[in-house]
């Protein structure tokens, strides 16, 4: 794809915490969110369920439809829910980052349930790298999801000698300023907050030491860079 005319941005720590006002670990809000993620999913696994039997039931293309959204939608709001909690243990001290090596071919099996039906092709490079899998995994997907909402085309794998995964995508949505607004969220009270997932995925990455930087070529191809620190 073409890397002419790059709009740059990058994300690095910035904003208040994420869990100010919600509480140290040991107190009762704390000690709630998990729970409460918990049970939000046990209901995103009965919507799911009842998706199925209607699939089932009716069956035919329209209804086959429906319930692929209808599992997009969950898996969704179920990896934001995820992501949610571990961005309040990580600002909270509670959550530690644990780099290891681990294969690639480790994390783009678990990204291939990022956004089952859409327009995502998934490449292994079969490299080893240094990360903590859990954390790394969940940015991608987060990232993964905001972008195959919005593009009919998805790409994404590692690339180059450095440890990196890149998601090339049609379009110019996300953007370079979506990208620098989610890592100002809760700075600038003027400016329209981006994606949550967007969000979420910045303040983890800022967090545990990933770089994230999008270039987009207008009205054509999109690239979002996923870059893990050394050491």
């Amino acid at each position: 794809m073409p890397r002419e005319s790059w709009v740059d941005a990058k994300v690095s720590p910035s904003g208040p915490s994420i869990v100010e006002g919600v509480g140290a670990p040991s107190s009762l809000p704390g000690r709630l969110l998990p729970h409460a993620s918990h049970a939000l999913k046990q209901h995103l696994h009965a919507i799911n369920l009842y998706a199925g039997v209607l699939e089932a039931r009716v069956g035919g293309p329209s209804v086959g439809a429906i319930v692929s959204g209808i599992r997009r939608s969950s898996e969704a709001l179920a990896q934001t829910l995820d992501a949610i909690v571990d961005l309040c243990q990580i600002e909270s001290g509670t959550l530690a980052v644990d780099k290891h090596p681990v294969a690639g071919r480790r994390i783009i099996e678990s990204l291939k349930s990022t956004a089952p039906g859409a327009p995502l092709r998934l490449v292994d490079s079969g490299r080893m790298i240094s990360a903590d899998a859990r954390l790394f995994g969940r940015v991608l997907g987060l990232l993964l999801g905001v972008v195959v909402d919005r593009s009919p085309q998805v790409v994404a794998g590692f690339r180059g000698a450095v440890p990196r995964f890149e998601i090339w995508f049609t379009g110019t949505s996300p953007s370079a300023s979506d990208l620098e607004a989610a890592r100002l969220a809760g700075d600038d009270a003027g400016r329209a907050l981006p994606d949550l997932r967007l969000i979420i995925a910045a303040r983890i990455a800022a967090s545990v030491g990933i770089g994230l930087s999008l270039h987009a070529r207008s009205a054509a191809t999109s690239r979002l860079v996923v870059e893990i620190a050394e050491g």
